[in-house]
């Protein structure tokens, strides 16, 4: 009995017990809990904080709260909320030493993360609050392992995570789910790891998922994740202040195993099976919606790591259907490097402000850090697949086009590691035509070592052509590269320069130019093959080719309407900087070997447009060889070109060269034949007044260049040179042409001119065209100007004397003296038919007129002699073959001159003066003793009479004196002078002397120099010449020598070559 109640009472207290228990667990507490935790966590996190309900289930030790919500500061901001959470406590299974939460379920999470403009979270002031140092304790207290916490299983569904970040330039907002992830025995401490799975998806579908086991003592995890479709314009607000790009279209999925151990000697960190993928890459520049970059896909795969070990192998890497559009402006900036800066307004507002302080200290440079161990890095394969680059160059003249497409590149077995062989191998489409194909291997250590061969086939060359307009005034029209080559490559560490082989050959198909300034064709060839060449930079630069071949070369010379030749036009391109003088260097001079250079079927042009008519002349079938070129060989090249010019004309290039030494060596004969001169006509008819009517030029030159010492020997022959009618041009020269042609012009019709060159092409004064040049302009100057001077250094000696003859004075004879130069004249007139004379006599009005009026006086003496003997002699001679002495000659004179001058008349034979009478002097007065003694001794008489009679003495001595001198008269020069002049020499006689010995040089010509009669043209005047020159109007110009001719004076003739 006692027994029952007693447990009667027990069941009685213990059903009280589980009902307050029951009652406790399930209605009191909950209510109570809510308000308390409400109030304590609204007080400690200082927001408003409110639970929907919470339930309580003291049997299973569980725990559900509902509708938990905490708000931002601002009370109508959600921050964290759910719609349930229940969590049950397995207190028997706690029992073995850890805390065992049997399962944890959480559904409806929504969290609010948001970044504020000055770049606070909205959660910072919690993180302000919790994160508060607390002061150390006075002695620091053992730290007590906790006990491990193990969740049998943990759910989360419907978790949603609301991302929003309004420090970025442009603001960015995204949400993070519906999460949903379960973890089953997730324990924080132990050996083995619980198994976990989480998924996420955003807004957007991108997708994270992550399947493995996690160990949080020690920390340690292994499994696999996935980020999938993640879409990169999203993320633009995080980069767009960084770079100009825009990503406009691309998703990204990465993939893949690991295993982590952070503990101490199991410490592991691995990656495997790892996969990247990115599809539909299209990135933009600022403004513009057309893509610079697009990738359809970029794939890596087969991804392992071990950053432990510094290891990393990765499967393949493949770029598969991409197009990139680079761009180079005119300031030398690339547009995809220009995208990877930040923009303009971002860099300068976010640039920091440095104080001059700051600016200005000095800081202590870091301690170098000890250089870092590379990884191990592999990859199998880096391939890129259809790809298509387009590049535009605005940096040259003219903006460039290229294009690459079908691009395909692949590099295996790529590896740091010394010695690793890495195959390559690409290949591309050129446009507009040609292939390109590249296949070899690299090694990048211990040196960077490359073994390639190329195949290059019928590459357009015409993209090509605005990096030569940067440099030349001309545009490439055509032109298509084939290459077949080899090529090794190694690039020493330091400063060693790279050591580099090629072999191989070149050729290139019709290539063209054109001249820039307008438009018309400049050079080009039909073919061009280098074949055998060899090129190796160690120990020293070396090329050697076997031969080079240049089928059908065209060039034009052109000189344009205003003048300009296009040549030159060509050397300068507008706007180009002058050339910079090259820097003197001492560098080793390459070797240099060429085998041969064959030119076949050569056309060189030259077209003048700048005169009318326009010319045209042309070197055609121009060819031949040079054949041992060498830098190093002592023998020199053989040189065998020929060609014709205008079709008629050889040309013939012969002899040994050596351009590649230092000592540059040139040994040429250069012949050109029969190169008729018509064409050249409209030059003739415009500078030298004349058409040409015919002729041909043969030039003989020798050329001998040893270093910088030029010595050449140039005969030039113009064969037949003729000019034709005249043209009338204002531009013509006024120098007598006609008379320089037929100066030069031999008997056989030719025109013989040695050239010889010397100088030092070392002198930068020295310019052979300028040499040549004076040289003709002087000897044709020389001929127009001064002729004689001309003929006299070609026909036996003379000069200007040449122009003229000198007569005696009132003589028509030929000088002895003189007939030496008539002697050179024969010579001339005889080896130049083309010239002909002037003759024109001269007079002296002084000295001429003076011989005629003593020549006329001395006939006629002869005359009076003549008549005299004559009277007493019938039968003597005419009075021309009389002999006369000298006495009887003087007593004509004589008589002749007392009866022109009676003497003492003003002009004739002074006679003495008669004496004088001296008068008595007058009687003195007389006294009369005087008068008486003077009369009676007869004074006066006798003085009267000895007056009288010395008169009469002195009047006899006067008579005698007279007669005397009348006798002897005046020297017999004097009277002949005198009586001289009293003859009359008119105008006519002295034009008449100056014909006469204008006749004597003719006769002379004619007779002793078997010059023809219609070459010698007598002149007595002015009139006269002009009517020569009238009736010779082929030879309109005529020249004069030496000194200005003076007419009338001087007893010469002056002679005028014609």
């Amino acid at each position: 009995m006692n027994v029952s109640s007693r447990a009667r009472r027990w069941w009685i207290v213990a059903v009280v017990l589980v009902g307050l228990y029951t009652l406790l667990g399930f209605f009191v507490l909950p209510p109570i809990v809510k308000s308390q935790a409400q109030k304590r966590l609204s007080s400690e996190l200082g927001r408003p904080v409110t639970i929907g309900k919470v339930r309580m289930n003291p049997y299973a030790l569980s725990l559900t709260l509902e509708k938990f919500d905490i708000r931002e500061r601002d009370p109508a901001v959600p921050f964290l909320t759910w719609d349930r959470l229940y969590v049950n406590f397995d207190a028997l299974a706690s029992l073995a030493g850890d805390w065992v939460l049997g399962d944890v379920e959480l559904e409806g999470f929504h969290a609010r993360v948001a970044i504020a403009p000055d770049r606070s979270f909205n959660f910072s002031d919690l993180l302000a609050k919790f994160a508060a140092p607390h002061a150390p304790a006075a002695t620091p207290t053992p730290v007590k392992p906790s006990r491990p916490i193990r969740v049998n299983t943990l759910k989360v569904t419907q978790a949603r995570v609301d991302f929003s970040d309004q420090s970025l330039t442009q603001p960015f907002a995204t949400v993070f789910g519906p999460v949903t992830f379960a973890l089953t025995n997730f324990r924080t401490a132990g050996d083995r790891g619980a198994p976990y799975h989480f998924e996420a998806v955003t807004e957007a579908g991108e997708k994270l998922a992550w399947t493995g086991t996690l160990s949080v003592d020690p920390l340690e995890s292994r499994g696999q994740f996935a980020v999938e479709n993640v879409i990169l314009k999203k993320y633009t607000p995080y980069f767009a202040d960084k770079i100009q790009a825009g990503l406009t279209d691309g998703k990204l999925t990465v993939s893949g195993r690991y295993e982590a151990n952070l503990t101490g000697e199991k410490r592991t960190l691995k990656l495997s099976d790892g996969e990247l993928h990115l599809d539909d890459l299209r990135i933009v520049a600022p403004g513009n919606d057309q893509p610079v970059v697009e990738l359809a896909a970029f794939d890596v795969t087969g991804i392992q790591a071990d950053a432990v070990a510094l290891k990393a192998a990765v499967g393949r890497i493949v770029l598969t259907g991409g197009h990139v559009a680079a761009r180079r402006e005119k300031d030398g900036s690339i547009n995809l490097l220009s995208l990877l800066q930040p923009p303009q307004e971002a860099a300068v507002s976010s640039a920091p402000a440095v104080s001059a302080s700051a600016s200005s200290a000095t800081t202590t440079p870091p301690a170098a850090a000890a250089p870092m161990k590379l990884p191990d890095v592999t990859v199998g394969e880096v391939a890129l697949k259809d790809f298509k680059i387009e590049l535009t160059d605005a940096a040259a003249p003219r903006p460039a086009q290229l294009a690459f497409s079908g691009l395909h590149f692949s590099l295996k077995n790529v590896s740091l590691a010394e010695g690793a062989t890495m195959p390559l191998e690409l290949a591309f489409h050129w446009a507009p035509q040609g292939t390109v194909h590249l296949a070899g291997s690299v090694t990048l250590k211990p040196e960077v070592t490359a073994d390639l061969k190329t195949d290059v086939s019928d590459l357009a060359i015409l993209p090509l052509s605005p990096y030569l307009e940067q440099w030349a005034n001309a545009r490439i029209t055509q032109g298509a590269v084939t290459t077949t080559n080899t090529v090794q490559l190694a690039l020493p560490d330091g400063a060693a320069a790279p050591a580099v082989t090629f072999a191989g050959e070149v050729k290139i198909a019709k290539f063209g130019l054109v001249d820039g300034a307008h438009n018309e064709p400049l050079a080009g060839f039909a073919a061009l093959a280098l074949t055998g060449i060899k090129v190796s930079t160690t120990p020293h630069l070396a090329i050697s080719l076997a031969e080079i071949d240049v089928a059908s070369p065209y060039a034009r010379v052109i000189v344009n309407a205003d003048k300009s030749i296009n040549l030159l036009a060509v050397a300068t391109p507008a706007g180009a900087p002058a050339p910079a003088a090259p820097a003197s260097t001492a560098a080793e001079q390459p070797n240099i070997e060429v085998g041969r250079v064959t030119v076949t079927d050569g056309n060189f042009s030259f077209d003048d447009h700048s005169i009318e008519p326009g010319v045209h002349m042309a070197i055609a079938q121009f060819g031949g060889t040079i054949s041992g070129l060498s830098s190093t060989n002592l023998a020199k090249a053989d040189v065998d070109l020929k060609g014709t010019v205008d079709g008629a004309g050889p040309i013939a290039i012969s002899g040994k060269l050596d351009p590649l030494s230092a000592d540059k060596f040139v040994d040429l004969k250069v012949d050109f034949k029969n190169v008729d001169l018509l064409p050249l006509s409209p030059y003739a008819g415009k500078y030298a007044g004349y058409e040409l009517a015919r002729g041909k030029l043969l030039v003989d030159t020798t050329v001998l260049l040893k270093g910088d010492k030029l010595d050449t020997k140039n005969v030039v022959t113009l064969n037949q040179f003729t000019f034709g009618a005249p043209t009338g041009s204002p531009d013509a020269t006024k120098l007598p042409v006609r008379l320089g042609v037929a100066l030069l012009k031999d008997t056989a019709g030719k025109i013989v001119i040695d050239l010889p060159v010397q100088g030092s092409l070392g002198d930068p004064s020295f310019r052979i065209g300028k040499v040549v040049g004076r040289v003709i302009v002087n000897l044709l100057t020389k001929a127009a100007i001064s002729p004689f001077a001309l003929i006299g250094s070609m026909f036996g000696g003379g000069g200007e004397e040449l122009a003229f003859q000198e007569f005696a004075p009132g003589n028509s004879e030929l000088q002895p003296a003189e007939q030496p130069k008539l002697e050179t004249l024969v010579k001339a007139l005889t080896n130049r038919p083309g010239l002909s004379l002037g003759i024109e006599g001269a007079y002296d009005p002084a000295a001429d007129a003076y011989a005629l009026k003593q020549q006329k006086l001395g006939d006629f003496v002869r005359r009076q002699i003549w008549e005299t003997r004559h009277a007493a002699n019938a039968d003597i001679p005419a009075p021309e073959e009389l002999v006369i002495t000298p006495e009887e000659n003087a007593a004509a004179i004589k008589k002749l001159f007392d009866e022109k001058f009676p003497p003492g008349t003003q002009f004739g034979t002074p006679l003495p003066p008669p004496p004088a009478v001296e008068a008595p002097p007058p009687p003195p007065p007389p006294g009369v003793l005087k008068r008486v003694v003077n009369t009676l001794t007869f004074k006066q008489r006798r003085e009267e009479r000895a007056r009288r009679q010395a008169a009469e003495q002195l009047e006899a001595e006067h008579e005698k004196a007279v007669a005397a001198a009348v006798v002897t008269g005046l020297p017999v020069e004097e009277m002949t002078g005198r009586l001289a002049e009293t003859m009359e020499v008119s105008d006519n006689d002295l034009r008449a002397l100056a014909a006469a010995r204008a006749q004597r040089v003719r006769d002379y010509l004619i007779d002793t120099g078997h010059i023809s009669a219609d070459r010698l043209f007598l002149a007595q005047n002015k009139e006269a010449k002009e009517t020569v020159k009238a009736d010779a109007a082929a030879d309109a110009e005529t020249a004069k020598s030496g000194a200005e001719t003076k007419r009338g004076k001087g007893p010469r003739v002056f002679l005028e070559l014609q």
